[in-house]
């Protein structure tokens, strides 16, 4: 009885993990990176180790909340993601995920109870995300880690946009970018559920031409910058370059006639370049760190999706 339990409990575990959609850990692991950058104190040594703990999980706990509430469209658009196909017990997933943002709120509380504010936005945001699927309602809720680190650390909780508005709209950005290329694949689940995103409105193939100038328009403009700059020599604009090249690649890879296969499997490089990019923003304070965290962002992001996430339908 005892061995079968256990059986339980790991199967659980790995339904789990794969609902968490470990693959984007690295993207808020990058952006709450970037509030960590931008926090000018002395960051203790708990904090430097579970700060960013925190922030590679927090995507995947509420990842889980958001395929609650999404099971109707997931039953179209993802039909073997484990809690859509029952593999996952719903009930004690949401559960455990709930914990751990409480767990969550009590390590904020601790740390500076201001911090519990852009946690909360954060989820709000999310949950209103799952119902409307609104762009920069996602990458709003994504780049509340940069505002949540920043914040934990003890920076201001206003100020913080006062200060930093400009890396924060940077954050921003790169979410919204790559949320644009999630939706190819969604099409059909979203509009049957009435969603209007801009492939539901426009249609895959229209958005497909406009996927490819937003894929070739920020490595142009990194590349245009840095030779106005001259600044070939500093770290940091091979980072920014990088994430360029990833931007490129996977505005051609979704132009090309394809289907929602190719369009699942190719968010890989979108994931990989909101990461890079993020990790460029922490490469303008820290540029060793911003290499070391693109670096894991690449490797963590091609190895993970490629190896756990092959199917369009998980």
């Amino acid at each position: 009885m005892g061995t079968s339990f256990l059986m339980k409990v790991l199967l659980f575990l790995k339904y789990y993990l794969k609902s968490m959609r470990l693959y984007y850990g690295f993207v808020t692991l990058s952006a709450g990176c970037v509030g960590m950058a931008l926090y000018e104190g002395t960051i203790c040594s708990l904090n430097q180790i579970l700060l960013p703990v925190i922030l590679f999980g927090c995507w995947g706990v509420n990842q889980i909340i958001n395929d609650y509430l999404n099971l109707e469209e997931d039953k179209i658009n993802a039909p073997s993601r484990p809690m859509a196909c029952g593999k996952l017990n719903a009930r004690a997933a949401l559960w455990l995920s709930t914990t751990a943002i409480v767990g969550i709120l009590f390590y904020a509380l601790w740390q500076n109870g201001w911090a519990c504010v852009p946690i909360a936005v954060g989820v709000l945001a999310n949950i209103y995300y799952s119902k409307t699927k609104n762009i920069l309602l996602f990458a709003f809720s994504i780049s509340c880690c940069t505002w949540f680190a920043y914040v934990l650390l003890g920076g201001g909780l206003l100020s913080f946009f006062a200060a930093h508005s400009g890396a924060f709209l940077g954050v921003v950005g790169c979410n919204a970018w790559m949320t644009f290329f999630t939706y190819f694949k969604d099409e059909k689940g979203d509009k049957a559920v009435g969603k209007r995103t801009p492939q539901v409105i426009f249609g895959n193939q229209a958005m497909r031409s406009v996927g490819l100038v937003l894929g070739i328009l920020p490595f142009v403009l990194i590349l245009g910058i840095v030779l106005y700059t001259r600044s070939w020599h500093q770290v940091t604009s091979w980072i920014f370059l990088t994430g360029g090249i990833f931007t490129t690649l996977t505005g051609i890879l979704f132009y090309k006639p394809s289907h929602v296969q190719a369009d699942y499997y190719h968010l890989k490089y979108a994931f990989t370049a909101c990461c890079v990019l993020q990790s460029s923003l922490v490469g303008l304070y820290y540029p060793q760190t911003g290499v070391a965290l693109a670096f894991l962002c690449i490797m963590g992001v091609l190895s993970i999706f490629s190896r756990g996430y092959t199917h369009a339908d998980e």
